[in-house]
């Protein structure tokens, strides 16, 4: 009997972990799975899944098909062989006549693939005659290479995950269906995953398409990684592409520190990603038991949120939905019995070899965190990148952040379709959105303006980074400078200058401060210019200054701090099943939040210079003393932390920080002292020294 390619010579290793202590736990769970969603069909047919662009219609067929081949159980095998022949029937009517064409399943196409190569000598011979016909005349040549290899789709998920479909097909069944090109378009898909990796990921591995469509792909595109190596194929992505080494790294570096979640981007709430398997097998091949670490922070057998990387049951709890399911793209289960390895090489990921912060110009992804533990402070920044060549997704998020304390997620990216400047945490001209892409009704949008992150820095007691969301703006310049500054242990502080030109100075406009709230936080106004966002265990402070002067005499000098609801622009009409929209709200953040606490500050001026503070604290400790102080034509603030105090120096656009006591050639700088007035560090934007009188 034919290996089949999903376990490859490893077929014997598998069995025996399906007796071996804690992986024979992971069998059982995925027995349990197949179990569930089995009696869910038995009673109500195949249901309809759905990822990247295409749907399926049969659930867990390639598991169930796996159950038989391990343990010879035939209602796994009667069930695989009925959801088999239901897709192929589902095609009857085009391999009868090729101008019958009927809606595609290609995601279904692979997994029949895969489940039928599995089965292989238990198909009956009419089924086989069908599915080797079908996968000839269908299956095998369902591909977009024309806009994927060299066209304007060669950084996009669904082309990709389309081509991968086929070349699964090919990889099984090419030879025996007597497909004349079946190894071209294996070949084909090996060069659209390196397009992928070129044009849909930036020089990081960040995804241009965001953290949830991103993760999808990798589903995908490490599956067919495994099956190109099973079946020894001379084109050996995981051995000869570099770009892969980048991936793993730019998913780790946005958890939360907690591990419960993700930092997301773009259209994806923090359910996702929703597996990272193949970090065990990039943790295998390239010899990193950091990435070991990593999957078992993320998704460890007593993980709360996905257990062995299985996010589905916790889903439908929090979803109010049924628990028997499970995404046709997710093959978590069935690859983590072939990676995981609970004996192999583990470095926690508290003692993670990456850094603890970093920045992708490409997408305009950059994090930052006090340390890898679980208590650490995290923020990350956006800036709206994009690349020619992958063009779905956008979101007008340039300058948007997101912070999470420990586990507590309270400066939230608010998630899927949420694309207009209104629904992320930055500054609105006029209260409105520049270039708005979603409107209510309007289907799902994307965002077609263009932002970047540059000039990042790392210093012992800081990390700096600028968004210049320029293009996204109406505007002579727009800019957002970000300082992640570190106080010790877990403990540190955000600032933040939004430096906005609409018109030089010449009307007045009120620029609207944003940040997007956790669905679950409270907003407390808590003087003129501050304000505290609450959650459970923790809180973010946040204190507002512009300069003590206006920058022309006699104009609007004015800060407002105030919050409202935010609601998502409902994307789809307002006319929304209740079921859908109660899912929705049950869940918040893990999809879209399509309702959320905002919390405001409005500057009214001519041109926007406006600095913000923000101080995230835990439980109940004291908030931050901060005072301004005088600089020419400036902003200057100290900021008492206890063992040290740093004074804060801003010089907008001119670029000469003065005071009575000093000066510097900078637009920015940082000076610690301790009580004693001894200086312990000093930082210049610019490098330049500070010349003190």
């Amino acid at each position: 009997m034919k290996t089949p390619i999903l376990f490859g010579d490893h077929l014997e290793t598998i069995k025996r972990k399906t007796t071996a202590p804690l992986t024979a736990d992971l069998w059982n769970h995925l027995l349990s799975r197949w179990e569930g969603v089995a009696q869910r069909v038995a009673a109500t047919g195949p249901f309809t899944q759905g990822a990247l662009g295409y749907h399926s219609i049969t659930p867990m067929v390639v598991e169930a098909a796996a159950i038989w081949h391990l343990t010879g159980r035939t209602d796994a095998r009667d069930y695989a062989l009925k959801l088999i022949n239901h897709h192929l029937n589902h095609y009857a009517p085009q391999l009868e006549n090729p101008q019958n064409t009927v809606k595609i399943f290609p995601h279904g196409n692979a997994e029949v693939a895969l489940a039928a190569d599995l089965l292989r000598n238990a198909l009956p011979v009419d089924t086989r005659a069908t599915l080797l016909r079908f996968m000839r005349e269908i299956a095998i040549p369902m591909t977009t290479f024309e806009h994927a290899l060299a066209g304007y789709s060669s950084g996009s998920n669904v082309s990709l995950g389309r081509n991968i479909d086929a070349a699964i097909c090919a990889l099984a069944w090419g030879e025996e269906s007597n497909h004349e090109n079946w190894q071209q378009v294996v070949n084909n898909t090996c060069d659209n995953v390196r397009q992928y990796l070129r044009n849909g990921c930036d020089e990081l591995g960040f995804s241009y398409e965001g953290t949830g469509y991103g993760e999808q792909v990798m589903q995908f595109l490490f599956l067919f990684c495994h099956l190109l190596r099973q079946t020894r194929w001379p084109d050996d992505l995981l051995r000869d592409e570099p770009l892969l080494r980048l991936i793993p790294d730019s998913f780790i570096h946005m958890f939360l520190p907690g591990g419960r979640y993700c930092a997301t981007t773009n259209d994806s709430g923090h359910r996702a990603p929703m597996s990272l398997w193949w970090l065990l097998l990039a943790a295998r091949e390239w010899h990193r038991p950091d990435y070991y670490g990593a999957w078992h922070h993320y998704s460890h057998p007593n993980h709360p949120i996905r257990p062995w990387g299985d996010s589905w049951p916790q889903w439908a709890a929090s979803a109010g939905t049924t628990p028997q399911m499970i995404e046709h793209v997710d093959k978590t289960l069935i690859l983590t019995l072939f990676y995981w390895e609970p004996d192999a090489p583990f470095q926690p990921i508290q003692a993670s070899p990456l850094p603890t912060a970093i920045c992708a110009t490409g997408s305009g992804t950059a994090t930052f965190r006090t340390s890898w533990n679980p208590n650490a402070l995290f923020a990350s920044l956006l800036g709206g990148g994009r690349n020619n060549a992958s063009l779905t997704h956008g979101h007008a998020d340039c300058g948007h952040f997101n912070i999470a304390i420990g586990d507590e997620y309270l400066a939230v990216d608010t998630g899927r379709y949420n694309t207009n400047e209104d629904q992320h945490s930055v500054v609105l001209i006029n209260g409105t959105n520049s270039y708005p892409s979603s409107s209510p009704g309007g289907g799902m949008a994307m965002d077609e303006t263009t932002g970047a992150l540059k000039d990042f820095q790392r210093h012992p007691i800081l990390d700096y980074c600028v968004a210049d969301a320029t293009g996204t703006k109406d505007a002579r310049w727009a800019l957002r400078n970000f300082l992640f500054i570190r106080t010790g242990n877990e403990d540190g502080y955000i600032v933040m200058l939004d430096n906005i030109n609409t018109d030089n100075g010449t009307s007045t406009h009120k620029y609207w401060w944003q940040l997007q709230c956790a669905t679950t936080a409270t907003i407390k106004i808590t003087g003129p210019n501050s304000a505290t966002v609450s959650g459970t265990d923790s809180r973010i402070d946040c204190s507002f200054f512009h300069k003590l002067t206006p920058s022309t005499p006699g104009e609007p000098h004015n800060i407002t701090v105030t919050h409202d609801i935010k609601e998502w622009v409902w994307p789809y009409g307002y006319d929304q099943d209740p079921e859908v929209v109660s899912q929705f709200e049950r869940t918040a953040e893990g999809i879209t939040s399509i309702r959320r606490p905002r919390l405001l500050a409005i500057q009214e001026t001519g041109s926007c210079v406006l600095l913000s503070l923000l101080s995230p604290r835990r439980g109940n400790e004291p908030i931050r003393q901060i005072t301004q102080i005088p600089v020419t034509n400036g902003i200057g603030l100290t900021v008492d932390s206890g063992s040290f105090t740093d004074t804060i120096l801003v010089a907008p656009d001119h670029k000469l920080i003065l005071t009575d006591q000093l000066k510097c050639f900078s637009e920015f700088a940082l000076i610690r002292r301790n009580p004693g007035g001894q200086i312990l560090n000093i930082w210049t934007a610019s490098g330049a020294p500070v010349q003190f009188f």
